[in-house]
């Protein structure tokens, strides 16, 4: 059996190192889809995050303006010793209470306060509080419509870089090829070595730009995990392709849903009703003020008296203001001052967003029609090098004009790119301009 031993014992020692030998697998990629991305940016992006925040701040805010039509209780505790010494006591009153001792009081208080009227001042805080929560969730919409439109950008610029690199592969290994063929001729004596230089030397050009549509690609992924708040070392694999969308919009029917969808414009709304009952706040300063209030106390002396005496009291109290020195004169001049300065800003947040929606309809159209020049520029350019490429292996061409149609071709595939990444965003700009970037199809 000792034979067998080292064998055994070599199993053994494989088995353990493959236990005890670190190894690494590769890095796990994220694939994402647009709205997968839109997803993510939606729940981590920073300025989603502050937004969200926002809302709750102004929740609090609702729950602190509410507090002041519930009853105020406070209770108070007082113990307070006495600086006096017996010694000090007036010998009148040593003769009348001997034990008098007032070296210690306590006392216990608690008061009850129950607004009844204000004029209105605790409702008017108390819907300004309520509109205040549906800026917020607005502004919260206008960062999300925001977000996405950048997220699109992003995202489709990727695709853009990645398929830029597509292309110039494609255009390398058509130059690969075709030198292959000048070099052939150039060993059969049919053609000189300048066109092999020359094919070579068009060879060289590319790979720079090959290099630098990588490098493109590089920085639109880190761009884009910067939008969804991811961390830059993890590695994200963009799906998806160009493709054109069918989205041809009418202009009037564009304009009437931006001025129905718009949160820029529905903040606005909000904060003149807010201003409104700022104003109508401002004016219940001439009102009188009724509140209801009930107040129970109960204190002691050491040895003045026996146990704790106690003693309340209820009553109705009414402010009426005289003069303030023309300070609800002020705030209601100043509130109807904001109310002008909002009703202005509200007519030219309209006009600007016409204006927004107009622009983006134009290069909507531009976009849709450059596109479709660039496919039929495409197809040209691909049948003008199969031509180039038959005729050159004949002789009836240079090989310049047979880098001259790949060159064209190359420009031709590129522009089209371009142009359909163009009309990505501008269909996406027209989302946003109407508000609707961020709703379902």
């Amino acid at each position: 059996m000792n034979r067998y031993l080292p064998k055994s014992l070599f199993l053994i020692l494989i088995s353990i190192s493959f236990y005890l030998i670190p190894f690494s697998l590769p890095a796990s990629v994220q694939a994402l889809t647009l709205d997968e991305a839109i997803r993510i940016g939606l729940e981590k992006n920073p300025n989603i995050l502050r937004a969200e925040q926002d809302i709750n701040v102004a929740k609090s805010q609702t729950l602190q303006a509410r507090s002041a039509l519930i009853p105020k209780i406070d209770a108070k505790a007082t113990y307070m010793p006495n600086s006096l010494e017996k010694t000090a006591v007036p010998e009148a009153f040593k003769s009348v209470m001997p034990d008098l001792d007032m070296t210690n009081e306590y006392s216990l208080e608690l008061n009850f306060v129950q607004p009844l009227f204000t004029g209105g001042k605790i409702w008017h805080a108390n819907q300004q509080a309520s509109l205040n929560v549906s800026v917020s969730r607005e502004k919260l919409r206008q960062t999300q419509n925001e977000l996405i439109l950048s997220i699109t950008q992003a995202f489709d610029g990727v695709i853009l870089a990645r398929e830029y690199i597509q292309v110039m592969q494609e255009a390398i290994s058509l130059t690969e090829e075709n030198l292959q063929v000048i070099r052939a001729r150039y060993r059969n004596g049919e053609t000189l070595e300048f066109e092999v230089l020359r094919a070579e030397v068009e060879l060289l050009n590319l790979k720079p730009q090959l290099i630098e549509a990588k490098n493109k690609l590089e920085l639109a992924n880190s761009g884009l995990k910067f939008l969804l708040g991811m961390d830059p070392g993890e590695k994200i694999e963009v799906s998806g392709n160009l493709t054109l969308p069918e989205f041809n919009p009418d202009l009037n029917n564009c304009l009437q849903t931006a001025m129905e969808k718009r949160p820029e414009l529905a903040q606005l709304n909000y904060q003149k009703k807010i201003v409104n009952h700022l104003v109508r706040s401002a004016q219940a300063g001439y009102s009188p003020d009724l509140a209801a209030v009930f107040q129970f106390t109960e204190q002691s002396f050491n040895h003045f008296s026996e146990g704790w005496e106690y003693g309340y009291n209820g009553l109705l109290v009414l402010s009426i203001p005289i003069f303030n020195g023309f300070y609800t004169h002020g705030k209601i001049n100043e509130a109807k001052g904001l109310l002008t300065s909002v009703s202005i800003g509200l007519n030219q947040l309209k006009d600007g967003i016409r204006l927004e929606v107009e622009q983006a309809y134009l290069n909507l159209n531009q976009s849709r029609e450059i596109v479709q020049a660039g496919q039929e520029t495409v197809a040209k350019a691909e049948r003008s090098v199969e031509i180039a490429k038959a005729q050159y292996a004949v002789g009836y061409i240079t090989s310049l004009d047979m880098m001259g149609a790949r060159l064209a071709l190359t420009q031709a595939r590129t522009g089209y790119l371009k142009a359909l990444y163009d009309f990505i965003i501008a269909k996406a700009q027209m989302e946003k301009a109407m508000g609707t970037i961020g709703e379902k199809s």
